[in-house]
């Protein structure tokens, strides 16, 4: 009997080391997919490019108006499915309150975070602190961080990297200082600072980059349209040449400055836009519309029974933006839309049955 208990006991014991070699190898292939070393990039099974819509609430609001902005934030119709994002960015004494109040639908992201680990650095947050908190984002590389705070890019690629590394999804901003746009080094500038990000960060598929020069932070007026079309595709051109194939296909690149309900539709209507990066706009209603508006234009094409729901989404929120004036028209409106896709729905359904039946 002791003989044959040693005998299983052996008999186990190799079964175990057995295991736990494959565990190891396993783990070794996984490891072998996510490892920034030469000649291998990280997977990028699964991903696919989004459509985001940020909300940069900046250094504003009390609690009071914070809450009251919240409420119409959930009040709101915007899709969030099939792709599409919608962040939040508040000040970061009010980000406890806005992950409890705001819809699950939409993300709660910080306007900022340290690019230090855990250690001696007071007053700083770490980005394994917000994602403890539930915390989802993190947006670096602000315009009045590197020209108010003097912020170089170093930090702000050591700040991606610290994100990243955390679990956090990050929109990293990019864009040239008045006097690079005026010296004519806008190009120049911003592949500058995407080379420093490059340099430190290889978990591109959590990366969002934001264009946003300067020159229309805070100001009443965004750039010409097409001159961002031509540096996002400058951009675009870039991450060809720096990341792997199947990350350009998947990193998004929206546009911050200056975002209105005004100009909205003229900045997302070309394919190389994949969202937007709202300031003051996003401190009312407006952000609804502008929401709707980056959900609707991806550069990708739609079903004619989602432009429609999206259609119903965008009245939805010009209601919101109007609080009221002319309010019985626009419900008009959104009746005949509804009406004229539950039309298009049913002839879907019918065509469908009869697809069926006739197989």
């Amino acid at each position: 009997h002791v003989q044959a208990r040693r005998r299983n006991n052996a008999s186990r014991n190799a079964r175990g080391r057995q295991r736990s070699e494959r565990e190891v190898l396993r783990w070794k292939e996984t490891a072998a997919d996510v490892a920034p070393r030469a000649g291998r990039r990280p997977s990028t099974v699964g991903l696919r490019r989004c459509r985001t819509a940020a909300a940069d609430l900046k250094c504003e609001g009390s609690l009071s108006s914070t809450n009251e902005l919240i409420r119409e934030y959930n009040r709101g119709n915007v899709p969030t499915e099939d792709a599409a994002e919608v962040v939040v960015l508040p000040a970061m004494c009010h980000l406890s309150f806005v992950l409890s109040k705001l819809r699950r639908d939409f993300a709660v992201g910080a306007q900022d975070c340290s690019r230090f680990a855990e250690g001696a650095h007071s007053g700083e947050v770490t980005a394994t602190a917000l994602r403890e908190m539930g915390v989802k984002w993190v947006m670096v590389g602000q315009p009045e961080r590197r020209h108010e705070l003097g912020e170089d890019d170093k930090t702000v690629a050591e700040k991606t990297n610290a994100a990243t590394t955390a679990g956090l999804h990050v929109i990293a901003c990019v864009g040239e200082s008045i006097a690079e746009r005026e010296a004519g080094e806008t190009t120049e500038a911003v592949l500058r600072q995407l080379d420093a990000i490059v340099n430190n960060v290889w978990r591109w598929e959590n990366v969002v980059v934001a264009y946003t020069p300067e020159v229309a932070s805070g100001a009443k007026k965004a750039i010409a349209t097409e001159e961002v079309q031509r540096i996002h595709g400058a951009i675009r051109r870039w991450m060809s040449e720096k990341l792997h194939s199947n990350i350009v296909d998947r990193v998004r690149i929206i546009y911050g400055g200056s975002v209105t309900s005004t100009n909205c539709q003229d900045l997302t209507k070309h394919g190389s836009m994949n969202g937007l990066l709202v300031g003051r706009a996003s401190l009312n209603s407006e952000f609804l519309y502008i929401a709707n508006c980056a959900m609707i234009h991806s550069g990708e094409q739609e079903s004619e029974v989602q432009a429609l729901r999206t259609e119903v989404a965008l009245l939805h929120a010009e209601i919101a933006k109007t609080k009221g004036i002319n309010e019985q028209g626009l419900l008009l409106k959104v009746i005949l839309t509804l009406k004229k896709e539950l039309t298009e729905l049913r002839a879907m359904a019918e065509f469908t049955t009869s697809a069926d039946s006739s197989e």
